[in-house]
């Protein structure tokens, strides 16, 4: 038998040294950019462009649904003629009923998420201690949970799958901003937002959908927001996934007419921004599609309980455990989608 056999410290080396730590705090590669939320919680993100848009936010969460009234319908004001005679200036009022439909309203419900994280004794007495490797454990733990949630939400929030909102379904924003009413380019899957869009009486709680676009071009942008404006709307907002991100930025930069910041897009700049609205990378949108929001017409709800080290207690069915329970009461809706506009079948 050997000296310091069945042990892995058999050297003087093993027995002296320890590894260098480059860092203390792990590093996220599992991490994906999530553009439309963090655009939404107003956080700074690596590779995002500056945050200029100040979204519509709540913490309140009480009641059972959110609801938001609409107007639907608008009355024409009638010219009268000089005189006597039906119509004119003598004549009685034409019409004496008063119309019990003109206001309306939507109630979507706010979705409710959940979770316990548990932390051994085992875990917790050893690695939270003063050595440099070990120092913060929980902290990694909380961003391990905080990057989970994100991931989570910003996946549901930008798939373009449809999904009607209910208390265990957040609503996309693509299933939010639809025409609803089109079979060609999957509309109708959409139709359910609030109100039936496929009912010709509810079509201004539509939006603006161009399909099969082609080959992206920037007067394509410009008609959709043309479109927005028309109806109310400013859609400063552009979402992205990869390579309809890359066709804006070389649209901007074969454009004579470019602005000339350093870092707004001139000839392959780091930011792409054009005819007032800014272009941000969300790569879990759907290929080929291209979202004009107007953040105006949209509010986000959110509010997360008990999320702090102070919420890890003693678990009292376990022998030796703690536990993190926490919850996110959380839910983007867009009360106007008309004032904003997407693109689909974009050619990449």
């Amino acid at each position: 038998m050997a000296i310091w056999a069945g042990s892995t410290i058999n050297s003087n080396e093993t027995a002296n040294l320890i590894n260098q730590l480059w860092n203390t705090k792990a590093i996220a590669m599992v991490r994906r950019k999530n553009g439309l939320l963090y655009e939404l919680l107003g956080k700074a993100e690596p590779g995002a462009t500056p945050l200029d848009v100040n979204w519509q936010r709540t913490r309140k969460v009480s009641g059972i649904n959110v609801q938001f009234n609409l107007m639907g319908g608008l009355k024409t004001i009638e010219t009268v003629g000089d005189g006597e005679g039906a119509g004119n200036e003598t004549s009685t009022w034409g019409g004496t009923v008063i119309p019990s439909t003109i206001f309306g309203g939507v109630t979507l419900p706010l979705v409710h998420y959940a979770d316990a994280e548990y932390f051994p004794s085992s875990e917790l007495d050893r690695y939270q201690g003063d050595e440099l490797r070990t120092r913060d454990w929980i902290a990694q733990k909380m961003e391990y949970l905080m990057l989970s949630w994100e991931n989570t939400f910003g996946n549901s929030l930008a798939t373009n799958t449809q999904q009607v909102p209910t208390r265990t379904q957040v609503c996309p924003w693509r299933h939010q901003i639809s025409s609803g009413n089109t079979t060609h380019g999957g509309e109708t899957v959409y139709r359910t937002y609030g109100l039936d869009r496929f009912d010709n009486g509810n079509a201004d709680f539509r939006g603006n959908v161009a399909t099969q676009v082609g080959d992206l071009t920037l007067k394509k942008i410009r008609d959709q927001k043309l479109e927005c404006i028309e109806r109310g709307g400013m859609a400063t907002l552009g979402l992205c996934e990869n390579a309809v991100y890359s066709k804006v930025l070389q649209e901007i930069e074969a454009y004579t007419t470019v602005n000339y910041d350093e870092m707004w897009s001139k000839f392959g700049g780091e930011y792409a921004n054009f005819a007032g609205t800014r272009f941000v990378l969300e790569t879990r949108m759907a290929s080929g599609e291209l979202g004009l929001l107007d953040p105006n017409s949209f509010v986000f709800w959110h509010n997360m309980k008990n999320f702090t080290r102070n919420g890890i207690v003693q678990d009292v069915n376990r022998r030796s455990t703690h536990v993190l329970v926490y919850e996110y009461w959380v839910a983007l809706f867009c009360n106007k989608p008309n004032s904003n506009a997407v693109l689909t079948g974009i050619n990449t």
